[in-house]
């Protein structure tokens, strides 16, 4: 099957699911906005098509010229399937080209609104919902996505389908959990965003050191709002127990989880959590803010806990909890793995979007 991906080549889903798709022997071709970043920095083992947008001698609106450079694109890949990842004008360039068979996922920001991001104008909306409308096949990642999605546009059973960004249990498979090398590790794998909501973590790492606990906070992940946490924590007397790492790149993750001893999903905003799922499935007890789809990630109680939202001291007492309670940890460390291969394993993931193309390729046979 050839498929052609509509996305960034830089995002750690794309890079994902595209090799999990060439390893089954699909063709899978990633077309984008050759503005998306430097060349050098795209993954080396997809087949990547930057997508340049020609300037004309006459006037002529950008989406046209888009749509118009799409096309041409589209048809020199010829794929099987058109999958859009993320509501974009990529979408409504396949709306006004009718391309056929056409899927999108929805990933969080692109559906949901919050922070920065509350705000959407009228013609974005119409935009996303035309989108929606449009596509034969729309998947989202979490049930609480699925829900926010079908606010913009209601949809039969058929058409909308959760399909989880799951873990490769290969990947990350539980080892030896190294309880006796000292001092306990908290770590947060997230990009460095305000919206985010480590100011609030930060805040409960100040009480944890306050209440005279012993441990070390460990970062992976840059962005815009390093230098002002970098200052928060200063204020805060907390500098000397957290760690900044900087970016982790995507197939590093594994190798940063498993330095930690409890993993915190600082996010205040969050349509799924992927990183909680990695954690559990290397045996890590996960804290996470009940949000969004978070709760479909963690069972409470049994592999993480849930905190409310914007609660420092919440969030402060159940990783003292944690680090106070070695059974418990233990207890979590070991549960972990199986709600994960048992909910979210990437392979049965992968094959349910591979039949999802197979149904889109059937129901194209059978209206043509």
């Amino acid at each position: 099957m050839k498929i052609c991906f509509l996305a960034n080549p830089t995002w750690s889903h794309i890079i994902k699911w595209s090799q999990a798709l060439t390893a089954l022997g699909h063709d899978v071709h990633v077309v984008f906005d050759e503005n998306n970043g430097p060349q050098e920095a795209f993954p080396r083992d997809m087949t990547l098509h930057p997508l340049k947008v020609p300037d004309y001698r006459f006037p002529c609106p950008w989406l046209f010229r888009y749509t118009l450079a799409l096309k041409r694109m589209i048809n020199r890949i010829s794929p099987d399937i058109v999958h859009l990842h993320n509501l974009d004008l990529a979408g409504i360039a396949c709306v006004l080209l009718r391309v056929k068979p056409f899927l999108v996922s929805v990933y969080g920001m692109d559906i949901v609104r919050y922070g920065d991001n509350k705000e959407v104008s009228t013609k974005k909306l119409i935009f996303k919902k035309m989108i929606l409308h449009y596509a034969q096949r729309v998947t989202a990642t979490s049930a609480y996505l699925a829900g926010q999605t079908q606010k913009y546009c209601r949809f039969n059973k058929q058409k909308l389908k959760i399909i989880p960004f799951g873990v490769d249990i290969e990947k990350f498979s539980k080892e030896v959990n190294p309880e006796n090398r000292g001092v306990k590790r908290i770590g947060v794998l997230k990009d460095l965003r305000s919206e985010y909501g480590f100011k609030i973590f930060f805040d409960a790492v100040s009480v944890i050191k306050d209440r005279g606990m012993t441990f070390k906070v460990i970062i992976g992940g840059d962005g815009e709002g390093r230098k002002e946490l970098e200052d928060y924590a200063k204020v805060l007397n907390i500098k000397d127990i957290i760690e900044f790492k900087g970016k982790i790149p995507f197939e590093e993750a594994g190798d940063f989880l498993r330095q930690m001893d409890i993993v915190v999903l600082v996010s205040v905003y969050e349509s799924f959590g992927v990183v909680g799922l990695e954690a559990q499935s290397l045996g890590i007890p996960v804290v996470g803010v009940n949000v969004g789809g978070v709760s479909e990630i963690i069972d409470e109680g049994k592999t993480g806990l849930l905190i409310p939202p914007h609660d420092a001291d919440a969030m402060a007492g159940a990783v003292i909890q944690l680090l106070k309670n070695d059974d418990l940890r233990q207890r979590m460390s070991a549960q972990g793995p199986l709600f994960v291969k048992r909910n979210f394993e990437w392979e049965e993931n992968v094959m349910s979007m591979v039949r999802l193309y197979e149904d889109l390729l059937n129901d194209q046979r059978e209206n043509a």
